[in-house]
């Protein structure tokens, strides 16, 4: 249920390009909203001039279909802005999501938690989350991220237009939210609170006996 400091923290000197950086990590099936996240790509390259780059990580069963659409679509565009980067080692994972400015989390599964919305969040990367599940628990609209409708890859390209438009200084503020609003979840003080309930348990019973 935690993230591990040492490799997820937030990027000291973040820097604001002109190019909007959008990643997803997932188990690639179909219920983890990598169509969506394709389409809502093609939606921002269809309609708007916000110079956008999206990358895909991950694995699984439709791995190969992802390697298809995307080679599909960056045919179809004459460019790859549009990049399936296949798996990548839980140690590196921390670099990727330092090197984004959005995290898209468009699962269609009610998430109880939902581990990569935190471990970018605690990169300082800003979520653009499904609001199902747990992760509303965590993710506030415009605050350190922005909550989407699931299986509506409309409300993606939506939110990274609604990031495009903020100033930099409104950037940075969503940056430095997105970091501190997973403070509890750091691996050591869930051990703490988790050390609580179990003496508070323990103190209960014994004070039955």
């Amino acid at each position: 249920m935690g993230y591990d400091e040492q490799y997820f923290y937030p990027e000291t000197n973040r820097t604001y390009d002109e190019t909007i950086k959008v990643g997803f990590v997932a188990r690639l099936t179909e219920k983890k909203g990598w169509r969506d996240f394709i389409a809502a790509y093609e939606i921002l390259r269809a309609q708007t001039d916000i110079d956008v780059q999206f990358q895909l990580v991950g694995y699984g069963i439709d791995a190969e279909k992802v390697s298809e659409q995307v080679a599909a679509v960056n045919q179809k565009l004459g460019d790859e802005k549009l990049q399936f980067l296949g798996k990548k080692a839980p140690d590196t994972l921390g670099d990727f999501y330092r090197s984004l400015d959005l995290f898209a989390f468009p699962t269609q599964y009610f998430e109880s938690f939902g581990l990569v919305g935190i471990e970018s969040l605690a990169c300082g990367t800003p979520v653009i989350g499904s609001d199902i599940g747990g992760i509303p628990s965590y993710l506030t609209d415009g605050e350190n991220g922005f909550l989407i409708e699931p299986e509506n890859a409309n409300d993606i390209a939506q939110a990274v237009i609604k990031y495009s438009q903020l100033d930099e200084i409104h950037k940075q503020k969503m940056h430095e939210r997105a970091t501190e609003s997973v403070t509890p979840y750091e691996n050591d003080q869930v051990a703490a609170n988790l050390q609580h309930v179990f003496e508070r348990v323990i103190r209960k019973e014994w004070g039955h006996a």
